[in-house]
């Protein structure tokens, strides 16, 4: 029983450590550096290709608004 009181408090105490995440948000996905989204997104498919997500923009419905989110956990 303490192992596991004290794999909790471990537990928490993970939880809680700033994690060194970095966002950039975007309305339009040419608002982002596309070097750097094309290098993450490689091998990820057509439906993460800028092509395809500036064509999904444009053709979406009017009440559904598209927001773009990249994010790095590296420094």
């Amino acid at each position: 029983m303490p192992s596991l009181i004290k794999n909790a408090i471990a537990r928490a105490r993970f939880h809680k450590q700033p994690v060194a995440v970095r966002f950039a948000f975007a309305d339009h996905i040419d608002f982002l550096n596309a070097t750097h989204w094309d290098a993450v997104t490689a091998h990820r498919g057509l439906l993460m290709g800028r092509t395809y997500l500036r064509e999904l923009a444009q053709a979406r419905p009017a009440n559904l608004a598209l927001r773009f989110a990249p994010f790095s956990g590296k420094e």
